[in-house]
């Protein structure tokens, strides 16, 4: 039987007729002790104790009040105490079933009796188990007072979410505030019901439902160059809910030291993005001082100063024109090599910046972009800047609509008036760089003569397109012309001399001067499509489609190595006879056009095959197309300007993907001209007369296949190396070092997968210079396999066949320990040759509690 009451709380209504009122102040009316509805219900039966106001619900029995409620197999309301009873019951074998679950607004406790008064708001909790934050806290006995605070005796505090936790700190008394921390008196851990000596006189857990701050523990370790450390220790500030920052140090014994600060920053439909500035000093190797005056000279280590800076923003929006993005990433030459803990952060040479903003105007077909860049190789140390770098560009525009807004259909210019349209782009540089000639200068002593060298300059670039038309019913024609324009404000001079002693010099010198450098080209192309079908009788394959595309094109362009066009100066040659051609804007910010005419007939045949075949699943159209081959083209072209070596080399290109598993992707060259000794002379093969019209040069071959079917069939999961702040977000966590952490995510429903790869080039060695070549040929497998649910091993490696040498290789084991992880690493050989292994708890919040061991390129 179901029965579901209520009471309501009973107020004095003020007298309505009452004429002397004092309309300052009014009493409030009494309230009594119910403030709101309670609802109440039993599966069992409900039983009411009239003489001592005392109900009794069993099977099942609930209670709603306001934001509490309260789930227990019996329950007891003291209607003259305000107090609630609940507890559960032993079933036939003794075990204890309908336990209290009490809710107190997005509080939960599960215990095995309670009482709790309504109205004080106060309890008294046995064998109670509560989630505060990412942990749970048991405790034998636990009171709540009217601020919420939980008070617990022989309690523990855990982030195993076990009813018999793995682990857990123990506690004789605690106290909890929810939202906020949790205090203890002397504690010590517990791992797998057995003492430990770890333990502090007191303990503080915070348990933020909020991001809060608050300290970061260093780690400990050693390094062969800079001795022990303590690294990556500091304070996490959450300056509000969109930003939070971080301030990181780290101390070496042997005098180094490093201090930074990061900061994450999110705004929901917004942006998002993150930066940080990071300072470290090394000490170099052991010098002898130049300086002393009195007595032998002094070992001493010179202190080396290197910083990094990082940015990255993205914008989030899905409406608006203008767009802000930012990828950050410069610094010290040396700072990789100093800080890096990982072989990638290492390795790298090059680092690219970029600042942007892009717009596109409201109501008008103009967009344009302004943007800062940057581009630094730490091997070689040279750098470069634009700043800024302004781009200008229009949509099609199309003129002929303009002057005639309304065209007759079927009009002999209706397909010119819709089609024809011209495109401009203006690029506008201020470039510079410490590579000055043949010096690589320091910034911060040069910057005079790095600034001086600087380079600046515009380029228009017009593209206009006459559109596409049927000649004949299958052939499409279509038109092009091109027009290019930089101006800049520097160009080169070049002087021949001619000592006594037979020796030639030229000298160069760099004149401030405005210049145009243009170029014009114009073209057309001839293009068609071609069907080829071939049906079959039997029962799964029905047919095999072959599509051709020919296309032929050309294209011309004057000599702008004239002297009218003045691109160019003609002089001798160094200490031979003959000419040759020099460049005026040679490693300027724009270059000159070729100095060769072009008047060149180019052809392409593109091939591709597929096969359609009977399909299980497709129940609609009852076949499936499957890809034999992608693509497979044949193209070469012939320079009618040319002087010599007209007829280009024949590239043939493959690719396809068989049974969406198998990827081939193959490239050869064929030359027509005969080669003697190496070399390519000016004579056309076929001219042998042995029939043979190219001579095969060199290949390209690459081949890869995924074993993995679970792949083939679901989606694949994505991760992220950010950590994003809000309103909404998880309190923030930090990633420890990479050569000791777990990865950011372990697909542990994938089983089993096998990566297999092959990539090869060859050199025919009849037409190539014994060592003018380098060719080639590698094996590449990669794969994981889980031995069981919990257990993951993911391995990849590699081998050279050219070289006879293993590559890269590493091997990774991952254990899912529940309420804790696993993770051993180990590469055998090469420059990151080293393990590690370690234990941890998966929770933030006890993040610390870990067991580490390594030893790899950083420290070993």
């Amino acid at each position: 039987m179901g029965i579901t009451e209520g009471l309501l709380a009973q107020v004095t209504p003020p007298d309505t007729i009452a004429q002397n009122t004092d309309t300052i102040r009014v009493s409030a009316a009494r309230k009594g002790g119910v403030e709101t509805t309670i609802n109440y219900s039993a599966r069992d039966s409900i039983r009411f104790d009239v003489v001592q106001k005392i109900m009794y619900l069993f099977g099942d029995a609930k209670i709603d009040y306001g934001t509490t409620s309260l789930v227990a197999e019996q329950i007891q309301i003291n209607w003259e105490t305000s107090t609630v009873y609940a507890n559960g019951v032993p079933d036939s074998a003794g075990k204890l079933v309908g336990t209290p679950i009490f809710k107190d607004g997005e509080e939960m406790y599960e215990a095995e009796k309670m009482a709790y008064n309504y109205k004080t708001k106060r309890g008294k909790i046995t064998g109670a188990i509560t989630k505060q934050g990412e942990g749970y806290i048991h405790a034998e006995t636990v009171k709540k007072n009217a601020d919420n605070e939980l008070f617990g005796q022989n309690a523990q505090y855990t982030t195993c979410d076990l009813k018999h936790p793995h682990f857990f700190i123990n506690a004789h008394k605690m106290k909890v505030e929810p939202g906020r921390k949790v205090i203890t008196g002397p504690f010590n851990l517990w791992i797998g019901d057995v003492p430990t000596p770890l333990g502090f006189l007191f303990g503080l857990f915070p348990t933020p439902k909020k991001r809060a701050s608050g300290v970061i523990i260093p780690t400990f370790g050693e390094t062969r160059e800079r001795g022990f450390y303590l690294r990556n220790g500091g304070y996490y500030w959450a300056v509000n809910d969109y930003l939070g920052m971080r301030f990181m140090g780290d101390i070496y014994s042997l005098g180094d030291y490093g201090v930074s600060a990061h900061g994450d920053y999110y705004k929901r439909y917004k942006y998002r993005g993150n930066f940080s500035l990071e300072h470290s000093t090394f000490n170099g190797e052991d010098q002898l001082s130049t300086d002393a005056t009195v007595g032998p000279p002094r070992l001493f280590r010179p202190q080396n100063k290197t910083y990094w800076v990082r940015w990255n923003h993205s914008p989030e929006a899905l409406g608006g024109r203008g767009r802000f993005s930012a990828s950050v990433n410069a610094g010290s030459s040396s700072y990789n090599k100093v800080n890096a803990t990982d072989p990638g952060q290492y390795l790298s040479s090059t680092f690219q910046s970029a600042v942007s903003y892009s717009r596109s105007l409201p109501n008008a077909p103009i967009n344009y972009d302004i943007r800062a860049s940057h581009f630094q190789n730490v091997q070689t140390k040279e750098v470069t800047f634009n700043l800024p770098d302004f781009t200008l560009g229009t949509n099609s525009l199309y003129p002929f609509r303009w002057l005639a807004p309304e065209v007759p259909t079927g009009a002999w210019y209706e397909n010119i008036t819709n089609q024809a349209y011209f495109t401009y782009r203006l690029n506008a540089q201020n470039r510079f760089t410490n590579r000055v000639g043949r010096d690589t200068l320091d910034f911060s002593k040069h910057l005079d003569r790095i600034l001086s060298a600087g380079q600046y300059g515009a380029d228009h670039n017009f593209n206009i397109s006459l559109g596409s038309y049927k000649i004949l019913k299958y052939l499409n024609f279509s038109p092009n012309v091109a027009y290019r324009e930089s101006w800049q404000f520097k160009r080169l001079d070049y002087r021949f001399t001619q000592t006594a002693a037979g020796l030639d010099s030229i000298e160069t010198d760099t004149i401030s001067r405005f210049s145009r450098i243009y170029n014009y080209s114009a073209g057309a192309s001839l293009s068609t499509q071609i069907y080829g079908m071939y049906n079959f009788k039997g029962k799964k394959i029905k047919a095999i489609r072959h599509v051709i595309n020919p296309a032929v094109s050309y294209n011309f362009s004057p000599d702008f190595g004239d002297p009218r066009y003045d691109f160019y100066e003609t002089l001798p040659k160094l200490n031979q006879e003959g000419t040759q051609r020099l460049s005026r804007y040679n490693g300027m910010l724009y270059s000159a056009p070729s100095p060769f005419p072009q008047s060149s007939l180019n052809f392409s045949l593109r091939n591709s095959v597929e096969m359609k075949k009977v399909s299980k699943k497709d129940t609609v159209s009852g076949f499936d197309k499957v890809k034999l081959i992608d693509n497979l083209t044949a193209s070469g072209g012939y320079n009618f300007a040319a002087d010599s070596f007209n007829l280009s080399d024949i590239l043939v290109q493959l690719n396809t993907n068989l049974f969406n598993r198998i990827s081939i992707n193959m490239t050869f060259n064929f030359s027509p001209y005969q080669f003697y000794n190496g070399r390519r002379v000016n004579e056309y093969e076929f001219g042998r007369g042995n029939y043979k019209l190219v001579n095969f040069t060199q290949a390209n071959f690459d081949v890869s296949t995924d074993l993995n079917p679970e792949n083939w069939k679901r989606e694949k999961r994505e991760s992220t190396n950010s950590y994003p702040v809000g309103p909404e977000t998880q309190p923030t966590t930090y990633p420890q070092t990479a050569v000791t952490a777990l990865p950011e995510y372990v697909d542990f429903d994938v089983k089993w997968s096998l990566y297999l790869g092959f990539n090869a080039s060859y050199f025919n060695p009849r037409y190539f210079p014994e060592g003018s070549i380098t060719q080639n040929r590698n094996v590449m497998v990669r794969g994981t396999v889980n031995p069981s649910e919990k257990w993951k091993v993911a391995f990849s490696s590699g081998y050279d066949m050219v070289n006879k040498d293993v590559t890269f290789t590493k091997i990774d084991l991952y254990r899912d320990l529940h309420c804790w992880e696993m993770s051993i690493g180990w590469t055998p050989f090469g420059y990151a040759q080293g393990y590690y292994v370690n234990i941890n708890v998966k929770s933030s919040i006890l993040r610390d509690l870990k067991f580490t061991r390594n030893q790899t390129y950083y420290n070993r």
